[in-house]
């Protein structure tokens, strides 16, 4: 386990949540408040891209990231939106657009 996981160094405090997107890449949620988003082997189950699995986008939030999910009702096929919770109790919409922008906002 220490081997998996972003190319670029190790998830800070920890893996604390975890999705899958529909297209089946994975959605960490890390105890410093990161959110990466990595891309999964579509073709097999091939271990040694275990080790090698690209980062897509991240994002960092205020707070460790407590919930995540893929809100499939603000998805389109271009975008994919997650709600996130905090352990400060609050509550972020984010954007990931396919052309590598990431939007977060607030939710009251």
């Amino acid at each position: 386990m220490r081997n998996s996981g972003p190319a670029k160094g190790l998830v800070q405090q920890g893996v604390v949540a975890v999705a899958l997107t529909p297209s089946g890449d994975i959605i960490v949620g890390g105890g410093d408040g990161t959110l990466s988003i990595m891309k999964h082997d579509q073709e097999g189950q091939d271990a040694r891209f275990l080790n090698k699995m690209p980062l897509l986008a991240s994002t960092k939030l205020g707070s460790r990231i407590s919930t995540l999910t893929v809100d499939h009702a603000h998805s389109s096929g271009r975008a994919l939106s997650m709600v996130c919770g905090t352990h400060m109790c609050d509550k972020f919409r984010v954007t990931y657009d396919l052309q590598v922008s990431c939007r977060v906002c607030l939710i009251f």
